[in-house]
Protein backbone atom coordinates (compact mmCIF):
# COMPACT_ATOMS: atom_id res chain seq x y z
CA UNK A 1 0.00 0.00 0.00
CA UNK A 2 0.95 3.27 -0.93
CA UNK A 3 2.86 5.63 1.88
CA UNK A 4 0.41 8.57 2.75
CA UNK A 5 2.00 11.51 3.61
CA UNK A 6 0.10 14.97 5.42
CA UNK A 7 1.49 18.29 5.87
CA UNK A 8 0.95 19.90 9.62
CA UNK A 9 0.95 23.26 10.55
CA UNK A 10 -0.27 24.90 13.60
CA UNK A 11 0.83 27.75 15.62
CA UNK A 12 0.74 30.66 13.08
CA UNK A 13 1.03 33.64 15.56
CA UNK A 14 3.39 36.81 14.62
CA UNK A 15 4.96 35.32 12.04
CA UNK A 16 2.49 34.71 9.31
CA UNK A 17 5.11 35.59 6.23
CA UNK A 18 6.79 32.08 6.94
CA UNK A 19 2.86 30.58 6.16
CA UNK A 20 3.90 31.19 2.09
CA UNK A 21 6.95 29.64 2.47
CA UNK A 22 5.72 26.49 4.42
CA UNK A 23 3.31 25.91 1.87
CA UNK A 24 5.67 26.02 -0.88
CA UNK A 25 7.61 23.95 0.58
CA UNK A 26 5.17 21.65 1.41
CA UNK A 27 4.65 21.70 -2.20
CA UNK A 28 8.32 20.55 -3.05
CA UNK A 29 7.54 17.54 -0.91
CA UNK A 30 4.68 16.50 -2.78
CA UNK A 31 2.09 15.88 0.54
CA UNK A 32 -1.20 13.88 -0.06
CA UNK A 33 -3.05 15.47 2.76
CA UNK A 34 -2.82 18.65 5.00
CA UNK A 35 -3.80 19.29 8.74
CA UNK A 36 -4.04 22.74 9.98
CA UNK A 37 -3.53 21.70 13.61
CA UNK A 38 -4.57 24.73 15.78
CA UNK A 39 -4.01 28.46 16.57
CA UNK A 40 -4.43 29.00 12.76
CA UNK A 41 -5.10 32.54 13.71
CA UNK A 42 -6.18 34.85 16.73
CA UNK A 43 -8.77 37.36 14.35
CA UNK A 44 -11.55 36.40 11.01
CA UNK A 45 -8.46 38.15 9.36
CA UNK A 46 -6.23 35.94 9.93
CA UNK A 47 -8.22 33.23 10.07
CA UNK A 48 -8.99 34.05 6.41
CA UNK A 49 -5.60 34.72 5.17
CA UNK A 50 -3.80 31.59 6.56
CA UNK A 51 -6.93 29.25 4.41
CA UNK A 52 -6.73 31.45 1.28
CA UNK A 53 -2.79 30.67 1.34
CA UNK A 54 -3.13 26.71 1.85
CA UNK A 55 -5.52 26.35 -0.64
CA UNK A 56 -2.88 26.83 -3.10
CA UNK A 57 -2.14 23.45 -2.21
CA UNK A 58 -5.12 22.33 -4.00
CA UNK A 59 -5.45 19.37 -1.58
CA UNK A 60 -7.44 17.40 1.08
CA UNK A 61 -7.54 19.89 3.99
CA UNK A 62 -8.82 18.90 7.52
CA UNK A 63 -8.93 22.29 10.22
CA UNK A 64 -9.00 22.48 13.20
CA UNK A 65 -9.39 25.16 16.44
CA UNK A 66 -6.29 25.60 19.36
CA UNK A 67 -5.79 27.97 21.84
CA UNK A 68 -6.72 31.39 20.35
CA UNK A 69 -9.56 30.80 17.88
CA UNK A 70 -12.82 32.76 19.19
CA UNK A 71 -15.57 30.25 18.48
CA UNK A 72 -17.83 33.38 16.13
CA UNK A 73 -14.46 33.78 14.00
CA UNK A 74 -12.93 30.61 13.41
CA UNK A 75 -17.00 28.85 12.49
CA UNK A 76 -17.79 31.89 10.47
CA UNK A 77 -14.12 31.95 8.29
CA UNK A 78 -14.27 28.08 8.08
CA UNK A 79 -17.91 27.43 7.41
CA UNK A 80 -17.08 29.76 4.29
CA UNK A 81 -14.07 28.53 2.68
CA UNK A 82 -15.56 24.67 3.25
CA UNK A 83 -18.94 25.91 1.19
CA UNK A 84 -16.42 27.07 -1.58
CA UNK A 85 -14.23 24.21 -1.62
CA UNK A 86 -14.45 20.91 -1.48
CA UNK A 87 -11.47 19.60 -0.22
CA UNK A 88 -11.43 21.38 2.83
CA UNK A 89 -12.90 19.50 6.11
CA UNK A 90 -13.75 21.03 9.11
CA UNK A 91 -12.94 18.20 11.86
CA UNK A 92 -15.25 19.73 14.35
CA UNK A 93 -17.97 18.11 12.15
CA UNK A 94 -15.83 15.34 11.35
CA UNK A 95 -13.82 14.15 13.49
CA UNK A 96 -12.80 10.34 12.65
CA UNK A 97 -11.38 10.20 8.94
CA UNK A 98 -11.09 7.09 8.06
CA UNK A 99 -8.76 5.47 5.17
CA UNK A 100 -7.93 1.75 4.31
CA UNK A 101 -4.92 1.24 6.64
CA UNK A 102 -5.37 4.40 8.86
CA UNK A 103 -7.43 6.37 10.97
CA UNK A 104 -7.22 9.89 12.30
CA UNK A 105 -9.26 11.14 15.05
CA UNK A 106 -9.26 14.53 15.65
CA UNK A 107 -9.78 16.70 19.32
CA UNK A 108 -10.12 20.46 18.36
CA UNK A 109 -9.58 23.37 21.39
CA UNK A 110 -7.31 23.39 24.02
CA UNK A 111 -7.23 23.32 27.69
CA UNK A 112 -5.61 26.44 27.76
CA UNK A 113 -7.42 29.36 26.24
CA UNK A 114 -5.80 32.35 25.29
CA UNK A 115 -8.29 34.22 23.48
CA UNK A 116 -9.72 31.17 22.20
CA UNK A 117 -13.35 29.68 23.01
CA UNK A 118 -12.94 26.30 22.03
CA UNK A 119 -11.61 24.48 25.23
CA UNK A 120 -11.06 20.79 25.51
CA UNK A 121 -11.12 18.80 28.47
CA UNK A 122 -12.83 16.14 30.45
CA UNK A 123 -16.34 16.91 30.51
CA UNK A 124 -18.61 13.80 32.76
CA UNK A 125 -21.99 15.88 31.84
CA UNK A 126 -21.47 17.19 28.07
CA UNK A 127 -21.53 16.00 24.73
CA UNK A 128 -19.35 18.46 22.17
CA UNK A 129 -21.73 21.48 22.63
CA UNK A 130 -21.84 25.17 22.27
CA UNK A 131 -22.54 27.25 25.71
CA UNK A 132 -22.49 30.23 26.48
CA UNK A 133 -20.43 32.07 29.00
CA UNK A 134 -21.13 34.62 31.60
CA UNK A 135 -19.65 37.78 29.94
CA UNK A 136 -22.02 36.61 26.92
CA UNK A 137 -19.13 35.03 24.83
CA UNK A 138 -19.73 31.19 23.54
CA UNK A 139 -16.94 28.63 24.43
CA UNK A 140 -17.26 25.26 22.47
CA UNK A 141 -16.94 22.19 24.70
CA UNK A 142 -14.72 19.50 23.30
CA UNK A 143 -14.74 16.49 24.98
CA UNK A 144 -11.64 14.02 25.36
CA UNK A 145 -14.28 11.40 26.73
CA UNK A 146 -15.40 11.30 22.69
CA UNK A 147 -12.23 8.83 21.75
CA UNK A 148 -13.78 6.27 23.58
CA UNK A 149 -16.25 6.37 20.75
CA UNK A 150 -14.32 7.39 17.94
CA UNK A 151 -11.16 4.72 18.74
CA UNK A 152 -12.04 1.57 17.06
CA UNK A 153 -8.73 -0.35 15.95
CA UNK A 154 -6.03 1.38 18.42
CA UNK A 155 -3.45 0.06 16.59
CA UNK A 156 -4.59 2.32 13.45
CA UNK A 157 -5.37 5.44 15.08
CA UNK A 158 -3.38 8.39 14.93
CA UNK A 159 -4.93 10.99 17.16
CA UNK A 160 -4.44 15.02 16.33
CA UNK A 161 -4.89 17.48 18.74
CA UNK A 162 -3.45 21.00 19.16
CA UNK A 163 -2.34 20.29 22.81
CA UNK A 164 -0.51 16.74 24.10
CA UNK A 165 -0.44 14.50 26.83
CA UNK A 166 1.21 14.47 29.85
CA UNK A 167 4.58 13.12 30.16
CA UNK A 168 7.38 13.11 32.61
CA UNK A 169 10.65 14.15 30.92
CA UNK A 170 11.69 17.69 30.81
CA UNK A 171 14.57 16.64 28.33
CA UNK A 172 12.60 15.38 25.54
CA UNK A 173 9.00 15.47 26.12
CA UNK A 174 6.19 16.97 23.76
CA UNK A 175 4.95 19.00 26.15
CA UNK A 176 7.52 20.80 28.01
CA UNK A 177 6.96 24.42 28.57
CA UNK A 178 9.11 27.19 29.67
CA UNK A 179 6.79 29.80 31.05
CA UNK A 180 6.69 33.32 33.95
CA UNK A 181 3.98 33.16 35.86
CA UNK A 182 3.18 36.60 37.40
CA UNK A 183 2.94 36.85 41.68
CA UNK A 184 -1.46 36.42 40.97
CA UNK A 185 -0.81 33.03 38.84
CA UNK A 186 -0.62 34.66 35.53
CA UNK A 187 1.16 32.70 33.06
CA UNK A 188 2.81 33.97 30.02
CA UNK A 189 5.58 32.72 27.81
CA UNK A 190 8.89 31.95 29.44
CA UNK A 191 10.55 33.92 25.97
CA UNK A 192 8.64 36.67 25.56
CA UNK A 193 9.31 37.81 29.47
CA UNK A 194 12.93 37.12 29.22
CA UNK A 195 13.38 39.13 25.36
CA UNK A 196 11.96 42.04 27.83
CA UNK A 197 14.20 41.84 30.81
CA UNK A 198 17.47 41.28 28.11
CA UNK A 199 16.53 43.93 26.47
CA UNK A 200 15.91 46.01 29.61
CA UNK A 201 19.57 45.75 31.16
CA UNK A 202 21.64 45.42 27.65
CA UNK A 203 22.61 48.69 27.89
CA UNK A 204 24.30 47.95 31.31
CA UNK A 205 25.02 44.14 31.75
CA UNK A 206 26.78 41.82 29.42
CA UNK A 207 24.96 38.61 28.20
CA UNK A 208 27.06 36.59 30.39
CA UNK A 209 26.08 39.07 33.51
CA UNK A 210 22.33 38.85 31.93
CA UNK A 211 22.45 34.67 32.22
CA UNK A 212 23.22 34.83 35.40
CA UNK A 213 21.35 36.94 36.75
CA UNK A 214 18.42 36.44 34.77
CA UNK A 215 15.41 34.58 37.08
CA UNK A 216 16.77 37.67 40.05
CA UNK A 217 15.79 40.12 37.52
CA UNK A 218 12.55 38.92 36.17
CA UNK A 219 11.58 38.28 40.09
CA UNK A 220 12.00 41.86 40.55
CA UNK A 221 9.54 42.80 37.89
CA UNK A 222 6.87 40.01 39.80
CA UNK A 223 7.78 36.88 37.50
CA UNK A 224 9.14 33.41 38.18
CA UNK A 225 10.70 31.62 35.08
CA UNK A 226 9.45 27.82 35.33
CA UNK A 227 10.64 24.83 33.22
CA UNK A 228 7.08 21.93 33.31
CA UNK A 229 5.52 19.22 31.86
CA UNK A 230 2.36 20.92 31.08
CA UNK A 231 0.81 18.24 28.80
CA UNK A 232 -2.89 17.16 29.09
CA UNK A 233 -3.53 14.47 32.15
CA UNK A 234 -6.76 13.69 31.02
CA UNK A 235 -5.63 13.00 27.59
CA UNK A 236 -3.02 11.15 28.90
CA UNK A 237 -5.30 8.91 30.91
CA UNK A 238 -7.43 8.57 27.88
CA UNK A 239 -4.91 7.55 24.96
CA UNK A 240 -3.76 5.17 27.77
CA UNK A 241 -7.27 3.47 27.97
CA UNK A 242 -7.85 3.72 24.39
CA UNK A 243 -3.88 2.30 23.31
CA UNK A 244 -3.31 5.47 21.39
CA UNK A 245 0.16 5.16 20.56
CA UNK A 246 0.65 7.69 17.89
CA UNK A 247 -0.64 11.52 18.36
CA UNK A 248 0.48 14.67 16.86
CA UNK A 249 0.49 18.15 18.92
CA UNK A 250 1.54 21.49 18.67
CA UNK A 251 0.37 23.74 21.03
CA UNK A 252 4.25 24.54 23.07
CA UNK A 253 6.66 26.22 20.47
CA UNK A 254 9.55 25.64 22.87
CA UNK A 255 8.31 21.75 22.15
CA UNK A 256 9.01 22.10 18.30
CA UNK A 257 9.88 19.05 16.18
CA UNK A 258 10.60 16.74 19.91
CA UNK A 259 9.59 13.53 18.99
CA UNK A 260 9.28 10.50 21.16
CA UNK A 261 7.97 6.93 22.44
CA UNK A 262 5.40 6.26 25.23
CA UNK A 263 8.51 6.12 27.19
CA UNK A 264 10.01 9.90 26.20
CA UNK A 265 12.53 8.28 23.88
CA UNK A 266 13.57 9.68 21.09
CA UNK A 267 12.46 8.27 17.60
CA UNK A 268 14.52 9.41 14.75
CA UNK A 269 13.71 11.74 12.33
CA UNK A 270 12.75 9.37 8.82
CA UNK A 271 12.02 5.83 11.38
CA UNK A 272 8.95 3.76 11.04
CA UNK A 273 7.72 2.58 14.19
CA UNK A 274 4.34 2.27 15.88
CA UNK A 275 4.85 4.48 18.84
CA UNK A 276 5.09 7.75 18.02
CA UNK A 277 4.07 11.25 19.72
CA UNK A 278 5.50 14.70 17.48
CA UNK A 279 5.55 18.32 17.70
CA UNK A 280 5.22 19.53 14.37
CA UNK A 281 7.12 22.44 15.07
CA UNK A 282 5.25 26.16 15.71
CA UNK A 283 4.87 27.95 12.00
CA UNK A 284 5.93 31.48 13.75
CA UNK A 285 9.79 29.39 13.88
CA UNK A 286 9.23 28.85 10.27
CA UNK A 287 8.79 25.17 11.02
CA UNK A 288 5.93 22.55 10.12
CA UNK A 289 6.34 18.80 9.73
CA UNK A 290 5.36 15.85 7.63
CA UNK A 291 3.95 12.92 8.84
CA UNK A 292 4.19 9.65 6.90
CA UNK A 293 1.72 6.57 7.11
CA UNK A 294 2.38 3.37 5.98
CA UNK A 295 0.02 0.47 7.67
CA UNK A 296 0.19 1.01 10.97
CA UNK A 297 3.40 2.59 11.24
CA UNK A 298 4.78 6.17 11.18
CA UNK A 299 7.28 8.12 10.53
CA UNK A 300 7.97 11.96 10.48
CA UNK A 301 9.83 14.61 8.59
CA UNK A 302 10.98 18.39 10.06
CA UNK A 303 10.53 20.96 7.72
CA UNK A 304 12.43 24.71 8.70
CA UNK A 305 12.06 27.61 6.20
CA UNK A 306 14.11 30.06 8.26
CA UNK A 307 17.40 28.62 7.90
Amino acid sequence: MAITKYGIISDIHKKPEYLDQIVNKLKVEEIDKLILNGDIGDSWLKIFRTLEVVSKLDIETYIQPGSHESVEDYSNVVFSFCNKYSNFIDVIKNQKIENKDHDLVFLPGSDFLAGGGYLLGDFEEWDNAVCKTQSDEFNYLSNIRVLDTLVSDPDKTISICHVPRKFNDLDSSVDYAYFAESATGIVTSGEVIEKAVRREYSSHMNKLQLDRNLDKLAFSHGFTFKRENRGNEELAKSYESNGITKAISGHFHESSHRAHDSNSILVPEGQFTDNLFYNSGAADYGLAGILCVDGNKVAYKNINVKH
